[in-house]
């Protein structure tokens, strides 16, 4: 029945069907709301640098420590630590709705009290604002390899001043 009306009433299934289409085109190029919404929870970073200490050390001596303290900050859903060469970084996780100012806050709040559980000269440190689709956003930077003050912005290897590159992939390997 309805593709019998359809093909009787061509005209009035196209106006309808432009009725429908203008104004979603019109709301599509117009909305204001975020088209890939971000549906991780709020995570707050804390980065501390131990100087020449085994992972094992860091561990023990700084990792261990902040997530035991960072573990009662309130609305915490988790805790996770990562211990590198030198290097910690505890993400804090909070329950959904938790406004992430605030919670940032909070974890600068306890971190007062956690430095003194640290080793001498290691001050924790807020990280930048993380979100999950943060994370998919990391890349590289190679220092020296690109010559802006080269007229046509050519690659060059550093250590070797006289030589340049059409193409970075043309340039020898570090």
């Amino acid at each position: 029945r309805i593709i019998e009306f359809s093909v009787h009433n061509c005209l009035l299934v196209v106006l309808l069907s432009l009725m429908a289409i203008v104004p979603a085109g019109w709301a599509a190029f117009h909305s204001k709301l975020d088209a890939v919404p971000d549906l991780s929870d709020v995570q707050v970073l804390v980065l501390t640098n131990y100087p020449g200490q085994t992972p094992g050390v860091v561990e023990k001596q700084v990792t261990y420590p902040l997530e035991a303290q960072l573990i009662h900050v309130p609305d915490v859903t988790a805790v996770r630590g990562q211990s590198m060469f030198e290097y910690s970084l505890v993400t804090v996780v909070f329950k959904n709705g938790t406004n992430l100012y605030w919670a940032r806050d909070q974890v600068l709040g306890y971190l007062d009290y956690a430095k003194a559980l640290l080793p001498a000269g290691v001050t924790p440190q807020l990280g930048p604002d993380a979100t999950g689709a943060g994370w998919a956003y990391q890349y590289i930077l190679y220092p020296g390899w690109y010559c802006k003050n080269h007229p046509n912005g050519i690659w060059h290897d550093p250590k070797f001043p006289a030589q340049w590159y059409a193409r970075r992939s043309d340039a020898p390997a570090r």
